[in-house]
């Protein structure tokens, strides 16, 4: 029997083929078909819970077919069974190795303080989501702050940003708000805290992600495209455009 993670990541659960199948590298950020793990591609271990249910943690290993990463997946499946007969209940799944299953690749032109902030918060994007919305919260504020040597709050430079309008501006105080959720312990009706969610989290880096683009990336390459128009309608030869046998790929707008 086949299960499915999420789209495109697929993994046989029990039997001689069991494994990690189709799904992302989160190591090196590709999409791939998983090699088997030499020494066995999963493994068992079942111990009844407190109402005497059989619990069966099932760890399922794949590793990277692409040198030089060649690196191991590892999902985690948690299935119940009643004691008293019944189907198999599904508890949870989670890759919980690497610990993000989708790392963003930043370009060049984001400065790499905020470049090493943004890979913290993906690092424990699986770990702590309210830490996750703290750290993005701060990217941004950083950001705006170096953009436009202002002491005042993030509300204010979000709103008196010149560029920031519209669906940026909303965006860009989607952060905010969640940021101030991680930050400010509130309780709700019933009680219990106020946390951020797992996946509120992973959206809240997307839109992080999405404002660096805009804040940094777009306008170094829309300048360097600029400089490219004005050299040829002027008679003169731009710079040349990167060798495909460059080690790195690259793009025309691209460092």
């Amino acid at each position: 029997m086949r299960g499915e993670l999420e789209p495109d990541f697929e993994f046989e659960p029990w039997g001689p083929d069991r494994g990690l199948k189709l799904g992302h590298c989160g190591h090196c950020n590709r999409s791939v078909r998983f090699d088997p793990i030499e020494e066995g591609s999963g493994f068992n271990v079942t111990s009844p819970d407190d109402y005497g249910d059989d619990v069966e943690n099932t760890f399922l290993l794949g590793r990277c077919p692409h040198p030089p990463c060649r690196r191991v997946t590892i999902f985690h499946r948690i299935v119940s069974k009643p004691a008293f007969g019944g189907d198999f209940h599904l508890q949870h799944e989670e890759v919980i190795f690497p610990r993000t299953s989708v790392k963003r690749s930043l370009p060049d032109e984001i400065p790499p303080h905020l470049r090493t902030l943004f890979e913290e918060a993906e690092q424990i994007e699986k770990l702590s989501p309210n830490s996750v919305c703290f750290l993005a919260r701060r990217i941004l504020e950083q950001a705006l702050r170096e953009k436009t040597d202002s002491r005042k709050r993030l509300e204010d430079l979000i709103n008196e940003f010149p560029e920031m309008e519209g669906v940026t501006s909303s965006l860009a105080h989607l952060v905010r708000r969640f940021g101030n959720i991680a930050c400010h312990p509130k309780t709700a009706d019933d009680g219990d805290w106020v946390d951020v969610d797992p996946q509120e989290a992973t959206a809240v880096l997307g839109i992080v992600f999405e404002l660096l683009d805009f804040l940094y990336v777009r306008p170094t390459r829309h300048s360097r495209l600029l400089a490219r128009a004005d050299a040829k309608a002027n008679g003169k030869k731009p710079d040349a455009l990167p060798s495909a046998n460059d080690k790195k790929p690259k793009t025309l707008l691209g460092s």
